[in-house]
């Protein structure tokens, strides 16, 4: 049971540590604007500047080289033995 406790207490003081860290890094939420600097969008003027037209220019991307196949026809010799002891017994009991 104190286990849980002190889990508690340490994910409690975890989450303090992160929301104070953010609050401080100005991730938290924009502070509210007075109500008399809010300005209705119908009021604003409409933007006249005009935009040039844009370029859109298109590029070739060949498609990829696909890898060749293949064929292995010719088996492997024997087990991976090498000719040295193809006699059989090495002792010499012959």
């Amino acid at each position: 049971m104190i286990q849980r406790i002190g889990l508690l207490v340490a994910s409690l003081a975890a989450a303090l540590t992160l929301a104070t860290a953010l609050a401080v890094a100005g991730m938290g939420s924009p502070p509210a604007a007075p109500a008399d600097l809010v300005v209705p969008a119908a009021v604003s003027a409409p933007a006249t500047t005009t935009e040039p037209p844009v370029q859109v220019d298109t590029v070739y991307i060949p498609p990829p080289v696909e890898p060749q196949t293949i064929v292995v026809t010719q088996t492997s010799r024997g087990g991976g033995e090498s000719d040295d002891h193809e006699s059989g017994s090495e002792s010499g009991d012959d």
